[in-house]
Protein backbone atom coordinates (compact mmCIF):
# COMPACT_ATOMS: atom_id res chain seq x y z
CA UNK A 1 0.00 0.00 0.00
CA UNK A 2 1.99 3.02 -1.14
CA UNK A 3 -0.79 5.66 -0.08
CA UNK A 4 -0.74 6.80 3.53
CA UNK A 5 -4.31 7.87 4.15
CA UNK A 6 -6.01 6.74 7.52
CA UNK A 7 -7.82 4.05 6.75
CA UNK A 8 -11.48 3.83 8.01
CA UNK A 9 -13.47 0.88 8.98
CA UNK A 10 -16.35 0.28 6.38
CA UNK A 11 -18.81 -2.34 6.51
CA UNK A 12 -19.44 -2.97 2.39
CA UNK A 13 -17.18 -3.17 -0.11
CA UNK A 14 -19.49 -0.73 -2.32
CA UNK A 15 -18.55 1.97 0.61
CA UNK A 16 -14.83 0.98 0.25
CA UNK A 17 -14.17 1.45 -3.30
CA UNK A 18 -16.35 4.56 -3.69
CA UNK A 19 -14.75 6.21 -0.54
CA UNK A 20 -11.03 5.02 -1.95
CA UNK A 21 -12.23 6.41 -5.51
CA UNK A 22 -13.01 9.74 -3.83
CA UNK A 23 -9.98 10.25 -1.70
CA UNK A 24 -8.15 10.08 -5.19
CA UNK A 25 -10.34 12.29 -6.65
CA UNK A 26 -11.43 10.02 -9.67
CA UNK A 27 -14.12 9.44 -11.15
CA UNK A 28 -15.99 5.77 -11.78
CA UNK A 29 -14.79 6.40 -15.45
CA UNK A 30 -11.33 6.89 -14.19
CA UNK A 31 -10.89 3.51 -11.57
CA UNK A 32 -12.25 1.39 -14.42
CA UNK A 33 -9.59 2.85 -17.02
CA UNK A 34 -6.85 2.30 -13.98
CA UNK A 35 -7.98 -1.22 -13.59
CA UNK A 36 -8.87 -2.32 -17.23
CA UNK A 37 -12.55 -2.64 -16.53
CA UNK A 38 -15.69 -1.15 -17.68
CA UNK A 39 -17.19 2.01 -15.52
CA UNK A 40 -20.28 -0.16 -15.13
CA UNK A 41 -18.57 -2.92 -13.58
CA UNK A 42 -17.36 -0.26 -10.84
CA UNK A 43 -21.28 1.08 -10.85
CA UNK A 44 -22.26 -2.11 -9.74
CA UNK A 45 -19.20 -2.74 -7.26
CA UNK A 46 -20.53 0.67 -5.76
CA UNK A 47 -23.90 0.33 -5.97
CA UNK A 48 -23.88 -3.63 -4.13
CA UNK A 49 -24.68 -5.76 -7.17
CA UNK A 50 -21.23 -7.08 -7.26
CA UNK A 51 -20.03 -8.06 -3.90
CA UNK A 52 -16.99 -10.28 -5.12
CA UNK A 53 -15.56 -8.81 -7.83
CA UNK A 54 -12.78 -10.97 -9.90
CA UNK A 55 -10.85 -8.11 -9.86
CA UNK A 56 -10.00 -6.83 -5.97
CA UNK A 57 -6.46 -7.29 -6.50
CA UNK A 58 -6.57 -4.40 -9.86
CA UNK A 59 -9.08 -2.55 -7.48
CA UNK A 60 -6.56 -2.59 -4.33
CA UNK A 61 -3.50 -1.67 -6.33
CA UNK A 62 -5.28 0.67 -8.43
CA UNK A 63 -7.07 2.45 -5.11
CA UNK A 64 -3.85 2.42 -3.04
CA UNK A 65 -4.82 0.33 -0.38
CA UNK A 66 -4.77 -2.71 1.02
CA UNK A 67 -5.85 -6.05 -0.25
CA UNK A 68 -7.05 -7.09 3.48
CA UNK A 69 -8.50 -3.74 3.82
CA UNK A 70 -10.36 -3.45 0.67
CA UNK A 71 -11.74 -7.21 1.22
CA UNK A 72 -12.95 -6.88 4.53
CA UNK A 73 -13.23 -3.00 5.53
CA UNK A 74 -11.14 -2.83 8.87
CA UNK A 75 -7.31 -1.19 9.40
CA UNK A 76 -6.56 -3.47 12.25
CA UNK A 77 -6.65 -6.57 10.15
CA UNK A 78 -4.01 -5.02 8.49
CA UNK A 79 -1.22 -6.55 10.99
CA UNK A 80 -2.31 -10.29 10.08
CA UNK A 81 -1.85 -12.68 7.59
CA UNK A 82 -4.81 -13.22 5.41
CA UNK A 83 -5.89 -16.27 6.70
CA UNK A 84 -6.21 -14.66 9.87
CA UNK A 85 -8.27 -12.24 8.80
CA UNK A 86 -10.46 -14.31 7.46
CA UNK A 87 -10.53 -15.87 10.85
CA UNK A 88 -11.16 -12.96 12.51
CA UNK A 89 -14.13 -11.66 10.38
CA UNK A 90 -15.65 -15.20 10.48
CA UNK A 91 -15.29 -15.24 14.52
CA UNK A 92 -17.13 -11.81 14.44
CA UNK A 93 -20.29 -13.49 13.09
CA UNK A 94 -20.27 -16.79 15.30
CA UNK A 95 -22.79 -16.33 18.36
CA UNK A 96 -21.44 -16.49 21.88
CA UNK A 97 -22.36 -20.58 22.31
CA UNK A 98 -20.16 -21.39 19.09
CA UNK A 99 -17.22 -19.09 19.91
CA UNK A 100 -16.94 -20.98 23.23
CA UNK A 101 -16.81 -24.29 21.51
CA UNK A 102 -14.35 -22.93 18.98
CA UNK A 103 -12.10 -21.55 21.78
CA UNK A 104 -11.97 -24.84 23.49
CA UNK A 105 -11.50 -27.00 20.28
CA UNK A 106 -8.19 -24.43 18.99
CA UNK A 107 -6.90 -24.46 22.87
CA UNK A 108 -7.10 -28.41 22.96
CA UNK A 109 -5.46 -29.33 19.43
CA UNK A 110 -2.52 -26.42 20.60
CA UNK A 111 -1.91 -28.16 23.65
CA UNK A 112 -1.60 -31.38 21.37
CA UNK A 113 0.67 -29.98 19.07
CA UNK A 114 3.00 -28.56 21.84
CA UNK A 115 2.91 -32.05 23.71
CA UNK A 116 0.94 -30.89 26.41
Amino acid sequence: MANSLQLPTMPTLAERVQWARKQKGWRQEDLADAVGTSRAQIQKIENGTITRPRNMEALADALDVSKIWLAYGDPRLEQMTPEAAELAIAWQHLPEDAKEAARLFIETAAKRIQGK
